[in-house]
């Protein structure tokens, strides 16, 4: 396919999915900033396996769908469907999205509104911005300017949700954003974006959830930016269960600053086809960042991960735990960079990747890479790819358990290790009782 070809592909598939519309912002400060990532946009093409970072998946099946922007489409959402979701633990902290649009019929803020040095609000809303909001948007995610699908979400985020939480606070109870995405005739496509800013010496805990419990064919666009004040903590949980057909591409970017600590854990299994892209800037001393994950999959769906964690300062520790349990004709895919630059002594960096092969024709690409250019570092990385071990799996008969009841429970226990890291008790349970539906052979 020549150059050409390729710039015709990338300007229709954007053209179709933002609209002509994609610009228009009641803020002045998006508008603007909007029209910026639209202009980058004519620039960019999409990815395809000649990028090292693209090279195991590819796109067409993605491309070659008439999209139509969201709020072309009725959005139908129930509230039992809602509350199917709800996070107890969330009770009058839950700003929910239909299609990438506040849903307020569905959200409940009664507390958020009322927990002082503490503002919670939507992209959308009427007036200016706080100015925290308006200062970071699209300044954080300065790794991803030269990404298609960054600027894809920059021109076309019609909402999404904000939260600044003022200096010295901690914020009671979880703060839960739900997108939920209803079933459609027409695939349509949405570009969620999110923006967080925990100040000093605060702490907060947010669940990012992505649900469509249907089987219609859709495209969540996501782009989320974290700002993270001296001596700060973010507990972050991000769960992508979007629907069988749908397609979900993510970005994460995080600031750290002096002391400051994101623990993480990404859970993605919906999606046909699910990309998730995060990125830690550590340009500060003693910073703490932590991003676990775990990716189960099977049918045809293809799951794609990659972290990079930037080390450029002293004194700073990262840890990464990523499993993936791989069954059918699933392909998992993880890509896990650490870089620990010249100045960054110092610096306790860990990363390991391990997946489940199920079936013979499941299939992981999986590369964990470190880039270390100083000298007192403590640096591991590790990768294992592998089946059921047969001598645990006869250690479980012995003690009377059938074959399907023994594997289910050594599945379910390696998936439970990620699943445990989270700290909000009723997701955590949720999604327990989630991966064992999936993963028992029982029946």
């Amino acid at each position: 396919m020549s150059v050409i070809e390729k710039d015709n592909i990338s300007r229709a598939f954007a053209d179709a999915v933002l609209g002509a519309d994609a610009v228009s912002s009641a803020d002045a400060a998006q508008a603007a900033f909007k029209q910026q990532a639209t202009d980058r946009l004519t620039q960019l093409r999409l990815p395809s396996v000649k990028d090292e970072d693209w090279r195991y998946v590819r796109l067409k099946p993605l491309t070659n769908i008439d999209f139509v922007p969201a709020h072309q489409v009725e959005a139908k959402i129930t509230a039992e469907t809602v509350a199917e979701y709800a996070i107890p633990e969330a009770e009058g902290q839950r700003l929910v999205f239909v299609n990438g649009q506040y849903a307020p019929e569905f959200s409940d803020v009664s507390v958020l509104s009322t927990q002082k040095g503490v503002q919670g609000g939507t992209l959308s809303q009427g007036g200016e911005l706080p100015a925290e909001v308006a200062e970071k948007l699209g300044n954080v995610a300065h790794y991803y300017e030269d990404d298609y699908f960054a600027n894809l979400n920059g021109a076309g985020y019609a909402d999404g949700a904000y939260l600044v939480v003022d200096k010295e606070t901690s914020v009671e109870g979880v703060i839960q954003l739900l997108y939920l995405s209803s079933e459609s005739a027409q695939p349509f496509a949405a570009h969620p974006r999110n923006l967080i800013v925990v100040a000093q010496g605060s702490k907060a805990t947010v669940v990012e959830d992505y649900v469509g419990a249907h089987q219609g064919v859709y495209f969540n666009n996501v782009l989320s930016e974290i700002c993270l004040g001296e001596s700060s903590t973010l507990n972050h949980t991000r769960v992508q269960r979007d629907g069988r057909a749908a397609y979900h591409i993510a970005r994460t970017a995080i600031d750290l600053t002096r002391g400051s600590t994101y623990n993480s854990q990404n859970i993605s299994l919906g999606a046909l086809f699910s990309r998730y892209d995060a990125y830690g800037n550590g340009d500060a001393e003693q910073i703490n960042c932590t991003f676990d994950g775990l990716a189960l999959i099977d049918g045809k769906q293809v799951s794609d991960t990659h972290t990079a964690m930037d080390h450029r300062k002293p004194h700073g520790e990262s840890h990464q735990l990523h499993k993936m349990i791989v069954d059918d004709d699933a392909h998992a895919v993880f890509n896990g960079k650490v870089f620990v630059r010249p100045q960054a002594q110092i610096i306790d960096a860990y990363q390991l990747n391990r997946t489940l092969l199920l079936a013979p024709k499941a299939k992981v690409n999986a590369k964990p890479q470190l880039e270390i250019f100083a000298d007192d570092v403590k640096c591991t990385h590790g990768a294992t790819i592998g089946q059921l071990d047969e001598d645990q799996l006869f250690y479980l008969k012995s003690r009377g358990l059938s074959e399907a009841e023994a594997r289910d429970l050594l599945v379910y226990a390696f998936a439970a290790e990620v699943i445990e890291f989270i700290p909000v008790e009723s997701l955590k349970h949720a999604l327990e009782e989630q991966v064992s539906q999936r993963t028992s052979k029982n029946d």
